[in-house]
């Protein structure tokens, strides 16, 4: 339904997607270069990709995934669609994390904003790694940063002004749970 492409703190491009509906499917990923040509990074069964050789200095990238099963591919959805990210459902993954619940985001006195939820944990138990997302003005999704706490401050946006839609995820076992926007 969607593909978000952002870079973190360190530089590299976290490549996110909404999950197909048919289970058992993995996932193509592929990196339009300066040139125009696509280049296929890899195959995986999650719907996160960091890619630590995108360009760096530039505008990020534009990616395009398609779902993969039984030798045959779905249509590829690129990041640089038009339109807003839909969300995608709360619903746990089987065997994988439970999604967190009850994400806020409420400014602090320094002007920066605190996101917390609650956490569920892992699914079939485990470390569990929480990524947040901030849905920035002009449609496209940064990566505030990931922690194993049940809250982050995000010091990147203005002092004033509307809080920014905010987007948690739980990821555990190489599987990553759906994400919970702080507006829903």
């Amino acid at each position: 339904a969607w593909v978000s492409a952002a870079r973190d703190a360190r530089g590299d491009v976290l490549v996110l997607w909404a999950a197909s509906t048919t289970p058992g499917v993995a996932y193509r990923v592929s990196r339009r270069g300066p040139d125009g040509r696509w280049q296929v990074l890899g195959r995986t069964d999650t719907t996160s990709l960091d890619d630590g050789g995108a360009p760096v200095g530039v505008e990020v990238p534009v990616y395009a995934v398609a779902a993969v099963h039984a030798g045959r591919s779905s249509a590829e959805t690129r990041s640089d669609g038009a339109g807003p990210v839909a969300p995608v459902p709360v619903a746990p993954i089987p065997g994988g994390p439970l999604p967190p619940r009850d994400v806020r985001a409420e400014r602090t006195a320094s002007g920066a904003v605190r996101v917390s939820w609650v956490g569920s944990g892992a699914g079939s138990g485990g470390d569990v790694e929480y990524r947040v997302r901030c849905l920035t003005p002009d449609g496209r999704w940064r990566v505030v940063g990931r922690t194993r706490a049940l809250s982050v401050e995000d010091g990147g946006v203005p002092a004033s002004g509307a809080l920014p839609v905010y987007a948690v995820s739980a990821a555990a076992h190489g599987e990553r749970s759906a994400e919970v926007r702080s507006d829903g």
